[in-house]
């Protein structure tokens, strides 16, 4: 209430900054200590405020606390100066009757001081980002014109628990500030996302699904690494140096992360046959077909996608995992799925043709050769695709060439170029619910430099992860998303080449 809600008719004596009075009629209000609706003719307000009401039994209580407390120190301090008085001499008894001194007095005051001071400091705290906040006499903050409980059990600003409370007062009154905080000052690059999370009361901040850092409002920690002590309520250079460890972390987290699934794959490697060598009875259109893919995608691989990538076609479904394992040893783990059964392995990327397929012992021979024929032209059409549009007078080869008789070696590039105004070429196409948000996945890629131009070592890097290797004009663009939910899939209608068509036949 901006004012008085009726006629003020008396006002009693003042108690500090409480003041009770007496309206002409009774009026509805609700009390901002026990937050309960009352109707009545006496109001009290804090600091003269009618937006900040109270009800009688909560003034009254109030107002009790304060003379307590006033009492109490008028009693300390009585005692003190009777104690000045006394004679200096040590020599002079002590009268029968004397009340000794009481050091507890003392150490209660101390203890009162020291617990002010603690208080004195979340009120800094909170005053340096603007916010409203002031103390009771029975030691409740009011922030932005909400009451909190009693302070009394905050302990010593440096220690985790003052800490946590300030962190939790912060979330539950100020959320607001907070997440603006977040928004206008969290400024950490491309493919970085921060997702509040109720249950830690703070944001962590994401980069694909792996967590980097979480920030609180009193500090922000990268993962098993930095703490950053600081008010993330307010602008500063914190917020700089927080980018900078996030971003340094970034590498080392996935590079571990890496590392830790190229373990797993070769643990779950050592279980599987390997499968090095064409079959003699496929036809010899089927074995061109899957010499030029392998060749495609050791030398003219350009996309990596950062989730599984699924391609239906007429009897099934191929699901291409990410790749998985540190250089020089890498593994593509994919899924075929015929409808009746599935068949799991994994690709493996070396230097020779054909790439070696990892699948299974108990997988019998000629479910292999399945599988491995179409992971082998399915990866090389979902990942040999030139991201930069053709010059309007530029001819590349067709999309599906004829294989001639002279050696898998000596044959031209037949890289892929997706048509113009088209994002994937015609034998890929976006199928559910990810269409609607194709425009904020961006798949890593490779990109063609201007001319004089040169990648940096970093993007170098990068492209090695997944066993690309740059060319002297080319650079490597990581993957990143914008605001699609975790359980979007990408999957494609996949035109399956005609020899895949006659192997199934």
């Amino acid at each position: 209430m901006a004012k008085p809600p009726a006629a003020v008719v008396r006002t009693f004596r003042p108690a500090r900054q409480l003041q009770l009075y007496g309206l002409g009629v009774r009026v509805r209000f609700q009390c901002t200590r026990c937050r309960k609706v009352k109707t009545a003719c006496l109001v009290a307000t804090m600091d003269g405020d009618w937006a900040q009401t109270l009800c009688q039994h909560c003034y009254g209580v109030l107002v009790h606390t304060q003379r307590e407390k006033a009492k109490k120190i008028a009693e300390d301090e009585s005692r003190i100066v009777q104690a000045k008085r006394q004679p200096a001499t040590k020599f002079e008894p002590r009268q029968s009757n004397a009340e000794p001194p009481r050091p507890i007095a003392r150490k209660e005051r101390q203890q009162s001081e020291h617990r002010l001071a603690r208080i004195d400091r979340v009120l800094a705290f909170f005053r340096a980002a603007g916010i409203d906040v002031r103390v009771t006499p029975d030691e409740c903050l009011w922030i932005d014109g909400t009451q909190t409980q009693p302070l009394g059990h905050l302990t010593e600003s440096k220690t985790i628990e003052w800490k946590a409370t300030v962190d939790e007062l912060a979330f539950t009154y100020v959320r607001d500030k907070f997440i603006k905080a977040v928004t206008d000052y969290a400024r950490f690059g491309e493919g970085f996302r921060p997702f509040l999370r109720d249950h830690e009361r703070g944001f962590a901040i994401m980069r694909g699904g792996v967590q980097l850092a979480i920030i609180y409002p009193t500090h922000a920690q990268v993962l098993h690494r930095l703490i950053i002590y600081a008010n993330f309520l307010t602008p500063g250079s914190h917020w700089k140096n927080l980018a900078k460890a996030v971003r340094r972390a970034d590498s080392e987290i996935v590079a571990e992360r890496k590392h830790e699934q190229g373990t797993k794959a070769t643990a779950r490697s050592a279980a599987r046959r390997s499968i090095s060598r064409l079959p003699d009875d496929l036809t010899p259109e089927l074995v061109d077909a899957c010499l030029d893919a392998s060749r495609r995608i050791r030398l003219e691989r350009r996309l990596a996608y950062q989730g599984p990538v699924i391609l239906e076609y007429g009897v099934g479904e191929l699901t291409l995992m990410p790749i998985v394992g540190t250089a020089p040893r890498l593994f593509v783990p994919f899924r075929l799925n015929n409808g009746t059964e599935t068949v799991e392995g994994a690709l493996v990327l070396v230097d020779r043709d054909p790439l070696p397929l990892l699948i299974g012992e108990n997988v019998a021979y000629a479910d292999a050769i399945t599988a491995w024929t179409h992971v082998l032209i399915g990866f090389a059409d979902a990942t040999c695709v030139e991201r930069e549009l053709a010059e309007p007078t530029a001819r590349r080869e067709p999309a599906r060439p004829r294989f001639p008789a002279s050696p898998v070696s000596d044959r031209r590039p037949s890289m892929r170029t997706l048509p113009r105004r088209s994002r994937w070429p015609r034998y890929l196409k976006p199928v559910g619910r990810w269409t609607r948000y194709s425009g904020s996945i961006v798949v890593a890629h490779v990109r063609r430099l201007p001319d004089g131009q040169t990648a940096r070592d970093e993007a170098h890097d990068l492209a090695r992860q997944v066993g690309i290797v740059l060319g002297p004009d080319e650079t490597w663009v990581e993957a990143h998303i914008r605001g699609v939910p975790a359980d979007i899939e990408m999957r494609f209608q996949w035109h399956a080449p005609s020899e895949l068509k006659l192997f199934h036949a």
